[in-house]
């Protein structure tokens, strides 16, 4: 019995459905959160809000680095800051990042809104696996 093992059973589900419908809650969970947090938030309370680092640093780096991707450039320097300086060597923007080829197909903005839920999924997927462990 599941009281006796100590595993908790979700009542209600066939055995095999049980664990993709955890899973779909969690995702769906995780859709709602991003929804409220970052789409219907007003402005200013947002984890990308306007005066945020993520809004002022972050984004027009990913802008200026994947836009000149785009245009067959690789951005070896940056002539926007100070008097120009080394930009593929900056560790902030990741340009080798493999989730960051995401900046390629969309706005680097809501690139970074997506990343930002996707690294939180990734995290609690491996939380629940090494909590499995």
């Amino acid at each position: 019995s599941s009281a006796s093992s100590g595993t908790p059973r979700l009542r209600g589900f066939p055995r095999g459905i049980r664990r993709p419908a955890v899973g779909l809650l969690f995702v769906a969970l995780a859709a709602a959160w991003w929804m409220v947090e970052f789409i219907d938030a007003p402005e200013g309370t947002r984890v990308l809000s306007q005066t945020g680092d993520l809004y002022a640093y972050v984004v027009p780096m990913a802008d200026y680095a994947f836009g000149s991707l785009r245009e067959g450039r690789l951005p070896l320097w940056n002539p926007y800051q100070l008097c120009g300086m080394p930009f593929l060597a900056t560790y902030v923007v990741g340009v080798f990042y493999p989730p960051h080829l995401l900046y390629l197909f969309v706005d680097p903005a809501l690139g970074v809104e997506i990343l930002v839920v996707l690294h939180l999924v990734l995290a609690g997927l491996a939380a629940a696996g090494l909590a499995r462990a």
